[in-house]
């Protein structure tokens, strides 16, 4: 393994590592937070309900909702879009585009059909990060409380999500490769990485987001869960004797 796959096996691990600890820092310290009060505002009979109601919140942006349609609209696609690239990187590259073989169809079919899904996905995200860039430059009330770290976390994940196209529509490397790698990290059995730039250039914005996720404003991912059962979260009734 050349000088390349090193520095790339020792970024992915201290990227992997940070970001773990990092969240694990990040939850011991919300989950400690004291509360002098309940402040319980969404009354549930018990805590599968409020399980439910934050599942619900979670996947429908409801708060978004009772406001400005536009912004929903955005949030909810471009989060659903990010969901589906992710859970696609999982099946796709984990099955070398096989995933689609348990709905009956031939292996070649499943690699085209993945293919294709992966390709249409990466372009519509791209377009996604993009319009979002855009409006929060381009509309005033936006613009007025976006910091710079808002326009950095977007245009790293324009990045991202460019190389990424970048490396499935400019490049010849094999799902094959792209799977050892991964694994061999996964497993403490490092081999070398795919000979591509693209590549690279992916990999390498990917662990610089995973260094930087729990300290920036990207952990309301794992924040709102607790906020939300927080505020949601079921107190039995307690009977006061007299």
């Amino acid at each position: 393994m050349g000088s390349t796959g090193v520095l790339l096996t020792a970024l992915g691990y201290a990227a992997i590592g940070v970001f773990v600890l990092g969240m694990l820092w990040q939850m011991g310290k919300w989950s400690m937070a004291g509360l002098p009060f309940r402040v319980t505002v969404f009354p549930v009979r018990s805590n599968w309900a409020a399980a439910g109601h934050i599942l619900w919140e979670a996947l429908s942006f409801r708060s978004l909702w009772r406001g400005v349609r536009e912004h929903w609209a955005a949030a909810w696609f471009f989060h659903f879009l990010l969901a589906l690239v992710l859970l696609g990187h999982v099946a796709g590259i984990g099955l070398l585009g096989r995933e689609f073989v348990v709905f009956r169809l031939a292996p070649a079919q499943s690699l085209a059909l993945s293919h294709l899904l992966g390709s249409v996905l990466g372009v519509l995200l791209l377009l996604a990060v993009v319009y979002l860039l855009v409006r929060r430059a381009g509309q005033k009330a936006i613009r007025l409380i976006s910091s710079a770290e808002d326009y950095l976390m977007l245009i790293l994940l324009l990045a991202i999500v460019g190389t990424g196209n970048g490396l499935r529509f400019l490049s010849t490397v094999e799902l094959a490769a792209v799977r050892d790698f991964v694994a061999g990290l996964v497993l403490f059995h490092p081999v070398a990485p795919p000979a591509s730039p693209w590549f690279v250039a992916h990999f390498t914005l990917v662990a610089l987001l995973l260094l930087y996720f729990p300290f920036s404003k990207l952990v309301h991912t794992c924040g709102f869960f607790f906020t939300r059962w927080t505020i949601t979260r079921h107190y039995p009734r307690q009977v006061i004797w007299r």
